[in-house]
């Protein structure tokens, strides 16, 4: 008899039915990964709401323990059978120039508009075998899959935040530059935010500011533990004048929108507070037009917020060992696979400003 897999799969817009999926045996190359613990992404909810990849498994800020593996995915991933992993969502073709510098996002193959496309969280169940995503017992391993060894003594629910830790390191310590002594401004107390304010922090920036919205109290509150030395309301009248007293009328080195504002209010914010010279890493710009006069006059930068690295990844373990006791202390709520739409809902900082993590636990 099969062995079967319990998932929760999305069956259309906002709604989701539990199922049971075979589980394949793996072969050589490939292997199969026990869930332990999956978070709701910042995505998930609007892919939910959506509801256009159905049927499909959501999820992809997974952490588990290789279930099988292959002896050449064994020695491919460095991973062993029992060893925790985390996975990236990106199925990269692992040959192109991106592929070898570890910049997995942005290799043709990875793309979803390619052809075959596959990716973690956003593959549906029809295409074989089916378990593509974390809101499930167990996951396929696809050879292609970029897998990440998770450090001894760091607990299940901050491996977890690896990939969105990923992305806010990536958005200011890669692509902005981050060094010593500059003033960094941060747009959006996401997790992203919040993990971007700390590694700020971390590298020792002069002044750290975090921009929240009004109804965002409680990730306001946080951003002073994570390292910001200011706190403001991105949303109240005189944030300019805000800004530029908290970076002495210099403005900020760089900038990071961690929001993916697509009003165009915080880049045109962005290009004001910038200082001479600055980089300004932005997300959600679409298609909101820029004060191209003023970026030549100051001589910024821009650059867009786009996913994680490898490296980023490897910097985002470093940095939940390191301030671990930040991390655990963020309000979060845990909820079996049975009530996965509820999950979701929690995991929307607009339905659930009283919680920064949500998390499903499949064996719950």
């Amino acid at each position: 008899m099969t062995a079967k897999a319990l998932a929760a799969v999305m069956t259309g817009p906002g709604k989701t039915a539990l199922r049971e999926l075979p589980i394949p045996h793996p072969q050589s190359d490939d292997g199969l990964l026990r869930i332990d613990l999956c978070g709701v992404a910042e995505s998930d909810p609007n892919s939910f709401r959506r509801g256009d990849l159905a049927p499909a498994i959501l999820g992809h800020e997974i952490v588990g323990t290789i279930e099988r593996a292959g002896e050449a995915a064994r020695a491919r991933w460095r991973l062993r059978e029992g060893d925790r992993a985390i996975v990236q969502e990106y199925l990269p073709c692992r040959a192109c120039d991106w592929c070898a510098k570890g910049e997995y996002r942005l290799c043709a193959g990875a793309q979803m508009d390619a052809p075959a496309a596959l990716r973690i969280g956003m593959t549906g169940t029809g295409t074989a075998p089916g378990l593509w995503g974390g809101f499930a017992q167990y996951l396929y391993l696809h050879p292609r899959l970029v897998l990440h060894s998770v450090p001894a003594g760091l607990s299940d629910s901050l491996a977890s935040l690896t990939l969105p830790v990923a992305n806010g390191l990536q958005a200011l310590a890669v692509e902005g530059g981050l060094s010593p002594g500059q003033a960094i401004l941060i747009f959006g107390c996401s997790l992203s935010g919040l993990a971007a304010a700390c590694a700020a922090a971390d590298a020792g920036a002069g002044a750290v500011i975090v921009c929240g919205l009004a109804r965002e109290t409680m990730r306001r509150a946080l951003g002073k533990s994570f390292g910001a030395t200011h706190v403001l309301t991105g949303d109240e009248e005189g944030l300019d004048e805000r800004i530029a007293a908290a970076t002495l009328g210099k403005g900020a080195d760089i900038v990071v929108d961690a929001s993916s504002d697509t009003s165009g209010r915080v880049a045109a914010t962005a290009i004001k507070a910038a200082a001479v010279g600055a980089t300004l890493v932005l997300g959600g710009i679409g298609q909101v037009p820029l004060n191209i006069g003023e970026i030549r006059r100051k001589y910024l930068t821009i650059k867009p917020v786009r996913g994680h690295s490898t490296n980023a990844v490897e910097r985002a373990l470093t940095l939940l060992q390191r301030h671990s006791g930040i991390f655990s202390a963020m309000p979060s709520r845990s909820f079996p696979l049975s009530e996965t739409a509820n999950a979701i809902a929690a995991g929307n900082a607009e339905l659930s400003p009283e919680i920064v993590r949500a998390e499903l636990r499949p064996w719950k």
